[in-house]
């Protein structure tokens, strides 16, 4: 059996620049999380008197923010009270870990991405979800890279970048809940056409999708790249609903020569103006679709058209346009991982190893919505003087009456309802606008103490100066209630 080394180090009381990360690192070694990662890439790891874990050591990085590789020397490594949490014997260097990452093949390659699968499988709170209609947004975005000599870095279009030698990655993305589905590399010079067929096996196989009522749950949101009749032609087959935008811009004005009458569209951005109307003679497809053209002015003056083909022909017009204009949420958080996990800074020669760490990227946004989301929920059931902690996707052990901390022992009084709840509900509204940078930036660098009862976690104090560590501790003490974790706001 594999067996985690901890550093012999005789204090109990460690500081961290990432006291809540200590939180969730230890609740993730109580369930044995990263235990099948450690098998599956134990071989490619050196052993000589200790075995530090590259590959988790470079996931904390990206959790703190690190925009590079170097990074992992001046955040992770110091802070021995964050290796010990996530069950660290040592931190590499930042050499170890790329020597490591370079001398991925494609066979543990694939079987760490199936593990990330898996993971996803077992506590994402989309797969069971139940709802009738899920969105799911799917964007080919690139990530330009310098140099020809890099594998894959084509020469391909993205706005604004013209000659620009780039990767793409294909991301499949929930918008209700937040969560990376699948983000996988691409060559630069990579278009819709050619990944559409990939994009939906691995949708269905990791949704487990297997007739054709259960595709029928989800509407797939794509931009005018994935509009190609083959494209839609191929989605509709499949049962899938559709909101996505038609890509032949000619067959859009031949089709606005036809309308007879406009009427005012919702504004995208406040300032356009923009009109609708109804398509009267659609484009056809395989299945019945409904068709609404915009017309808009743009910046030089002339008129721009476009095409929304949908096949929830219920809808009403203006909330199919809103619904469409949300879309431009997977853009802002993929701009947002390119900020907060440094994902367009983080680039290797060899398509392997570049996947290596936009897979560990997936992995580190996931982990920290499936953290974000129950510390928000946990919060409004306080707010509503709710004493039962709300089950969550976070990987917790499973809560029982015996696991569960006595109020006479915890440090904030955690089953009590906040003194100002004004304030709080204002703390707990601000933390839900929150993205992975301001997370990141103002949750998950909260400085503290850890105490440590031999390898485990006996109490986190937060530094009591950050303006939001009342919000953090009363939150984060709910959620540890099962694995016994008390927070303090003691001096530190």
């Amino acid at each position: 059996m594999l067996r985690m080394c901890f550093p012999n180090d005789d204090k109990k009381q460690v500081s961290t620049q990432y006291a809540p990360l200590c939180a969730l690192g230890q609740s993730l070694v109580a369930t044995h999380f990263f235990i099948p990662f450690y098998a599956a890439t134990n071989p490619l790891q050196k052993t000589v008197v200790y075995r530090p874990d590259k590959i988790l050591a470079l996931l904390l990085s990206e959790m703190v923010g690190c925009q590079t590789l170097i990074g992992v020397n001046y955040t992770v490594k110091p802070d021995k009270a964050l290796q010990k949490a996530w069950g660290l014997c040592s931190c590499p260097d930042q050499s170890t870990i790329s020597a490591t990452i370079e001398s991925f093949d494609t066979e543990t390659c694939q079987t760490l991405e199936f593990l990330i699968n898996q993971q996803f499988a077992t506590y994402s709170p989309l797969r069971h979800d139940k709802n009738d209609e899920v969105i799911i947004d799917i964007d080919l975005s690139s990530i330009v890279v310098c140099g020809k000599q890099l594998e894959g870095a084509k020469k391909g279009y993205t706005p604004g970048k013209k000659n620009k030698r780039l990767r793409k990655v294909v991301r499949i993305y929930s918008p209700s809940t937040g969560e990376i589905i699948s983000d996988w590399l691409v060559p630069g010079n990579f278009v819709a056409e050619n990944v559409i067929k990939e994009t939906i096996e691995r949708f269905e196989f990791l949704m487990n999708l297997s007739t054709r009522e259960q595709r029928q749950r989800f509407i797939l949101r794509l931009d005018s790249g994935f509009g190609e009749d083959a494209c839609l032609n191929r989605l509709l087959a499949r049962g899938y609903h559709l909101i996505t935008k038609m890509k032949s811009s000619r067959r859009a004005s031949k089709l606005a020569k036809e309308v007879p009458q406009w009427d005012d569209a919702p504004s995208q951005n406040g300032e356009t103006k923009r009109v609708f109307a109804l398509v009267g003679t659609p484009k056809r497809y395989c299945r019945t679709t409904k068709q609404v053209i915009l017309r808009f002015q743009k910046g030089d003056g002339t008129l721009s058209y476009q095409v929304l083909v949908t096949t929830l022909c219920g809808w009403d017009d203006r909330t199919l346009i809103q619904t469409y204009d949300q879309r431009v949420a997977i853009e802002s958080r993929f701009s947002q991982d390119k900020q907060g996990l440094g994902l367009a800074k983080r680039k290797k020669k060899t398509m392997l190893a570049s996947e290596v760490l936009l897979l560990l990227g997936q992995l580190a946004h996931n982990l920290l919505i499936w953290f974000k989301d129950p510390l928000i929920q946990q919060g409004q059931l306080l707010l509503n003087f709710s004493k039962k902690p709300v089950e969550s996707g976070l990987p917790l052990p499973q809560r029982n009456e015996a696991s569960v901390v006595p109020e006479t022992t915890t440090s904030l009084g955690s089953q009590k309802p906040p003194r100002d709840s004004y304030r709080f509900s204002r703390l707990i509204q601000h933390l839900q606008s929150y993205g992975i940078v301001r997370f990141i930036r103002q949750i998950v660098c909260i400085s503290g103490q850890v105490s440590f009862s031999g390898t485990k976690v006996a109490l986190i104090r937060l530094n009591p100066s950050h303006p939001l560590t009342e919000l953090v501790a009363t939150c984060l003490e709910r959620l540890l209630l099962p694995i016994k974790i008390p927070i303090s706001l003691g001096e530190i």
